[in-house]
């Protein structure tokens, strides 16, 4: 733990263990993060017999293996940004062994740069479903990513028709100047 991620960033890993049993699954969005639209959707995604609903930010094939590898996790894990997570407590409470999430922590702390998102992708990389960031977890990086890639554009208006989330990931928030982007008007919107 430090400053930027204290020991709070964990109790997503450990949600089974704090929310009552009758709570089957539950939908955890980070504090930075805009909802415009219905989540209905996502919330209610079949969980395929994993445990998390997420998306994920990372693109490159080689930035992705280099965290996998800094992480010690398979090669074949997906890397989810878990601002937007929905948890399948129903499962986890069955399968999830908090020695080996303990045990994880302690041997790799060295490696761990983003503490619940390198343990999650980590230990459960190959239980967590994908849906789109572009849709659920929209932000300037990805805008920055597809617009370089694509012919069709990520616009406001792009934004205004389709994303349901979105995300002020990283150092760059709308409260803070200089901003740098293209999505300070919904933040703008919703401060109102």
């Amino acid at each position: 733990t430090v400053n930027r991620w204290p020991t709070e960033v964990y109790y997503r890993i450990f949600a089974k263990d704090y929310l009552p049993e009758t709570v089957d699954r539950v939908l955890y969005l980070d504090s930075d993060i805009i909802v415009k639209g219905d989540l209905s959707e996502l919330y209610n995604s079949d969980f395929e017999g994993n445990f998390f609903v997420a998306t994920s930010n990372i693109h490159s094939r080689f930035f992705r293996r280099f965290i996998l590898c800094k992480n010690g996790a398979n090669k074949k894990c997906v890397y989810a940004n878990t601002g937007v997570l929905l948890m399948n407590l129903e499962l986890l409470r069955k399968e999830q062994k908090i020695e080996d999430v303990l045990s994880y922590i302690k041997r790799r702390k060295l490696f761990i740069t983003l503490p619940d998102q390198d343990v999650i992708s980590s230990l459960y990389g190959l239980r967590i479903k994908l849906l789109d960031n572009k849709i659920y977890n929209m932000s300037e990086r990805e805008i920055r990513w597809y617009n370089r890639r694509n012919k069709e554009k990520i616009d406001e208006k792009w934004i205004e028709e389709r994303v349901k989330i979105i995300h002020y990931l990283s150092r760059n928030k709308p409260w803070k100047e200089p901003y740098v982007g293209i999505l300070k008007p919904w933040y703008d919107q919703y401060k109102k």
